[in-house]
């Protein structure tokens, strides 16, 4: 470094450093993470050749010949049922990873057990492509080791370097016997998306109901009561309802320009219903109308799911909660068909949505075991909710937070308080408010239930102390109304 002129060396290294921070500001998706793992999970294939009827995979529908070979269960000795088996007969599996991801790896696992009549495959041979139709190699032909007269299992890995490709096909070749696959597995990276993440603040929003306990929808009543327009809407929507005579409805009519989170709850479905495909066509239509919309919608399907109210055996109208395994293969399935119809773009955000805390508060319902890979979610919600001065907006948010807010914008997506005599709710009001500016920046919008029914008061007007409160958090201008996100702040994609 030259030292004659320390001042203008000082000075230059300044302007460098305020060149880079500025360009980190106005391109904060320079800076998005990627995560390396199995793209291939849940995802939809088809087959060349169908396997055997003694054998067969499940749950096909007009976009996949079945699930069993990306669902992450692995075969036994015995029972058969977790693999798919093909007679004397080569068959080309083509994978759809759903979009162009770089890829490093493809494995392929399969069983030996020659005293039944079952071989490994001779060879498998891999290719790549973008659109499937001009494929390219991937790395050299694999084989198997030796079969073996007792039951064995193997997995073959092909490391042809990195590929851009979204379908791989699997060219699997046999030997004259039975052929038993379970998994296969496509590896690469995943970089996390960030669909209309606001570069400075936070989204101010509500589920904005009447003050007669109708829910009926009523902005104007909201923001009049907050003294602060609100950008975004949650509202609900069923799987029996066609799009456009709910969520359409409300676009073309209520939001002004404002953006819309839909709750979309499957009501007295399980997650093995849905998986099993019995809402695939109603799916298809819906998001087949979300796409032609064309409107910027968060789409929060089956939320709370690890919340009680939510379990199978509940005695309410939510079922899909409560088992984490059948609850991912839902989410993936439903995700794929969004996907296949061209719903997953720029205007399309999933937002995978579980309550603040767990009930019960056990490991196997910890909220991490329902995720379902970030390849399917862009926004991470949580809904928090108090009626107890111990469960404050600061810890309620932590858990999920430290999960999730390194991957992926955050949300409250829905959550309040209750107004009682024993627990101060314009406290809670203020701090939360106040832990999204202080300690979560990473949480981009915050929707505020306001409901109220017999026996619970969630309005901000609950009582004047608690409306004062909300209506001062509200005034910072973190907090992003209609004007000020939409035609201040840029928006990233």
């Amino acid at each position: 470094m030259d030292t004659r002129y320390p001042d203008r060396v000082s000075n230059l290294l300044c302007v460098v450093w305020v060149i880079f921070v500025v360009v980190a500001l106005l391109n904060p998706v320079c800076s998005a993470n990627t995560t390396w793992g199995n793209l291939s999970v849940g995802k939809f294939y088809t087959y060349s050749v169908q396997p055997s009827s003694t054998y067969p995979d499940r749950w096909s529908n007009e976009f996949t010949d079945g699930v069993k070979l990306t669902d992450e269960l692995l075969g036994e000795s015995w029972p058969l049922d977790k693999w798919v088996g093909w007679y004397n007969a080569s068959v080309e599996i083509i994978v759809d990873l759903g979009k162009v991801y770089p890829v490093s790896h493809m494995h392929l696992h399969a069983r030996s057990q020659t005293t039944l009549g079952i071989a490994y495959p001779s060879s498998v041979v891999l290719h790549a492509s973008t659109d499937a139709t001009s494929w390219t190699l991937y790395g050299s032909p694999l084989t198997f080791p030796a079969d073996t007269s007792d039951y064995s299992v193997a997995s073959v890995t092909a490391n042809g370097g990195w590929v851009n490709t979204r379908y791989v096909k699997y060219s699997v070749s046999t030997s004259g016997s039975w052929v038993f696959l379970d998994e296969l597995r496509v590896e690469g990276t995943i970089e996390d998306s960030s669909k209309y993440v606001p570069s400075y603040g936070c989204y101010h929003g509500a589920y904005p109901t009447d003050t007669g306990g109708h829910g009926y929808l009523d902005i104007a009543n909201f923001e009049t009561l907050a003294q602060k327009s609100i950008v975004m809407v949650l509202w609900y929507a069923d799987w029996t309802t066609p799009f456009q005579n709910s969520i359409g409805y409300v676009i073309d009519t209520h939001l002004n320009g404002r953006y819309l989170e839909v709750g979309f709850l499957p009501y007295n479905a399980t997650s093995g219903e849905i998986a099993s495909g019995n809402y695939d066509t109603f799916l298809k239509n819906w998001f087949t109308d979300l796409r032609n919309k064309n409107y910027p919608v968060w789409i929060r399907p089956m939320n709370e799911m690890n919340g009680s109210w939510t379990f199978s055996t509940s005695s309410g109208y939510l079922k899909y909660g409560g088992d984490s395994q059948t609850y991912r293969w839902a989410w993936r399935r439903m995700y794929n068909i969004a996907e296949q119809v061209g719903a997953t773009g720029e205007k399309q955000i999933f937002v995978w949505s579980p309550n603040a805390k767990s009930y019960p508060n056990e490991p196997w319902n910890n909220m991490t075991n329902y995720y379902p890979g970030h390849q399917y979610v862009d926004w991470v919600g949580l809904s928090v909710y108090s009626s107890q001065d111990s469960d404050t907006p600061t810890a309620l948010i932590s858990e999920g937070y430290g999960n999730y807010s390194s991957n992926k914008p955050m949300m409250i997506a829905e959550g309040a308080a209750i107004e009682t005599t024993s627990f101060n709710k314009p406290q809670w009001i203020t701090e939360w408010f106040s832990s999204l500016t202080n300690t979560y920046p990473g949480m981009k919008a915050c929707v505020w239930f306001n409901y109220a029914s017999a026996t619970k008061n969630y309005r901000i007007d609950s009582s004047s102390e608690s409306l004062s409160a909300y209506t001062a958090g509200a005034a910072d201008s973190y907090f992003l109304g209609l004007e000020s996100s939409v035609n201040e702040w840029p928006i990233y994609n």
